[in-house]
Order: structure tokens, then sequence, then C-alpha cells
């Protein structure tokens, strides 16, 4: 047997939003490793001086084993966009991913009106957000 495969490396992929010129959307995907951070957040800066986007919304789907190495990552990439004038908002974090924001202190900020929005990707067993069970009021277990 040979040796187990490796997870791939963190990789990131921007284009511009075909609906808003001002928004930068970004793919970032792999097992992200304490070098990758602040390559990361350096990528995302160059990306958005060069486009002058107002919003980046990061898909951190593809995110393998997310720790804190991982939210050391999105903390420099949300304070590359606020020193740019920027929003930053996550789509697709896993609840792990969202768990490791929040233990840290980082989900709150996520709330209302804030630069930093995360959206949580629907687990295995679990509903989308917004979708709500519809249930018999003469039920006692409801």
């Amino acid at each position: 047997m040979g040796a187990p495969e490796e997870p791939p490396a963190a990789s990131i992929q921007a284009l511009r939003s075909a609906h808003d010129p001002r928004t930068l959307l970004v793919t970032i995907r792999g097992v992200i490793a304490r070098a990758d951070a602040a390559r990361l957040g350096d990528e995302i800066g160059d990306l958005l001086r060069a486009t002058g986007a107002e919003l980046v919304v990061c898909d951190v789907g593809g995110v393998i084993r997310p720790d804190a190495v991982t939210v050391d990552a999105v903390c420099r990439v949300r304070l590359t966009a606020l020193r740019l004038g920027c929003r930053l908002r996550l789509r697709h974090a896993s609840s792990e991913l969202v768990e490791l924001l929040d233990l840290m202190g980082l989900c709150d900020a996520a709330e209302g009106d804030s630069d930093l929005e995360a959206e949580r990707q629907a687990e295995e067993r679990e509903h989308a957000l917004g979708i709500e069970e519809e249930c018999d009021p003469r039920d006692p277990s409801a």
C-alpha cells in the first residue's frame, strides 16, 4: 500500500460578479497552512486594489479541515478588506468554521450591519437556513 494521499494545499480563484462589478467573488479551497494565511490576505489585497471592488464574497465551502489557522486566514482577509474600504461576506462556511469563528468571538461581529457576514453551509440531515418544518399544533410533541 502507498502512502495516504495528502489533501490539496490552499488555492484561490477570483472573478468579478457579472451582476455587480463592485463585487469580487473569491473561492478558497484546500487545507490552509500557516504560510497560506498571509499569502491569501496579500492576494486578495492585490485583487481588491486592481478591481476597486467594495464587497468580497468569499466561498469557503471547499476549505478542508478548518482550524485556528483557517480563522487566522479569514481574519487576515477581513483586515485587508477593511483597510481597503471593503466588506467581506463568507459563503458556504462549514459548521466547523462557523463554530470556530463563534468560539473566537468573531461571529457576533458577523451579524447585522457588520463588515463580516457568514453564511453557513447546510450539513447532512440539517435543513437549510430559512426553511421551517410544519407542525401540527394538536401534536403534544411539537
